[in-house]
């Protein structure tokens, strides 16, 4: 919605309304560990940790409701916040169950033989060609494209990490075709989403995450590896 907000000001002249948004004071200081492997797969990875939160609230009627005139239907509040936002800002982004979690994530390439469990119920082989977010036992998701079954929120869980990366366009066009399947966060990042705004846009999940189902925030984690340069 803002990014046809700016082209519509950029075509017309109108003054573009940009909203504020206001980072949320951490209430805790734990982090989850993260390490980016591949450069090429992921250029920036920004996260932080939520505690306590309810995730058995029922989303908002307006937040039901706008997202089901793009044709996202609702799940679960997390889940309705995190389709929120993305159709909001252009952003995708994903929300695991941090108890789930064994010690911390790798952002790397595949591995031939590794397997996963998909959200949508397939279980896939990776290889070295297919990006990935592992834990220290197991791949947990496909980059970019879909999280796993076995880190997926419930409404057991307490405690998330919301992740919000910029990946490579090239290193995810055509891998999710692969499996014979396509998402909506597989759609924008092949076709390059703006690496700038991943922390504004987990300041933006953690607030409605907070107003909705409640919690307290962790500070924010940002690691910046590869990020693309403006030209000007």
């Amino acid at each position: 919605m803002y990014g046809i907000a700016r082209e519509v000001s950029a075509l017309t002249g109108a003054p573009l309304k940009t909203p504020e948004i206001t980072p949320v004071k951490p209430s805790h200081d734990g982090k989850l560990k993260v390490t980016v492997q591949a450069r090429d797969l992921c250029g920036r990875f920004s996260g932080r940790i939520v505690r306590g939160v309810d995730t058995t609230a029922k989303t908002p009627a307006w937040m039901v409701d706008r997202p089901a005139r793009c044709g996202q239907r609702s799940v679960t509040a997390l889940v309705d916040i995190s389709n929120y936002v993305m159709f909001e800002y252009g952003r995708p982004s994903h929300i695991f169950d941090l108890d789930k979690i064994h010690g911390g994530l790798t952002v790397r390439w595949g591995r031939a033989g590794e397997t996963l469990e998909l959200l949508n119920g397939n279980t896939i082989e990776v290889d070295e060609k297919v990006g990935v977010i592992a834990d220290d036992k197991a791949v947990e998701s496909l980059a970019g494209i879909m999280g796993g079954e076995s880190t997926a929120v419930s409404d057991a869980t307490r405690n998330v990490y919301v992740e919000a990366a910029f990946w490579w366009p090239e290193a995810l066009a055509g891998r999710s075709r692969r499996f014979n399947f396509a998402t909506d966060a597989g759609h924008r990042f092949e076709r390059g989403v703006d690496p700038a705004l991943t922390v504004e846009h987990i300041e933006r999940i953690t607030q409605l995450i907070i107003d909705i189902c409640g919690g307290e925030a962790g500070p924010m984690d940002d690691r910046c590896s590869r990020c693309p340069r403006p030209n000007r």
